[in-house]
């Protein structure tokens, strides 16, 4: 029995041999030349962003503001000097 089923894949096998091979047609492809382009890596987007944490800042006392101590942006920690009133 075995060798009968090695019989059949054999002849099977060398069935779908064939003895020219033929090639396929050349598929039509389009090539480009690489250039080299600068990269933006910025890109604007609508959006809208939000801080995790708010802070109210309210005057304890009533004056002017005279002087502010501290710049846009900058940390600041407890304690620190944020504005002299007059």
């Amino acid at each position: 029995m075995r060798n009968i089923l090695r019989l059949v894949f054999l002849t099977f096998g060398l069935a779908g041999c064939a003895l020219t091979a033929t090639a396929a047609p050349a598929i039509p492809v389009r090539a480009t030349v690489v250039q080299l382009l600068p990269h933006v890596a910025e890109r604007p987007l609508p959006g809208r962003i939000e801080a995790i944490h708010d802070v109210e800042i309210r005057a304890r006392t009533e004056g002017t503001i005279v002087q502010r101590h501290f710049q846009d942006g900058q940390y600041v920690r407890k304690g620190d000097r944020l504005f002299t009133l007059r």
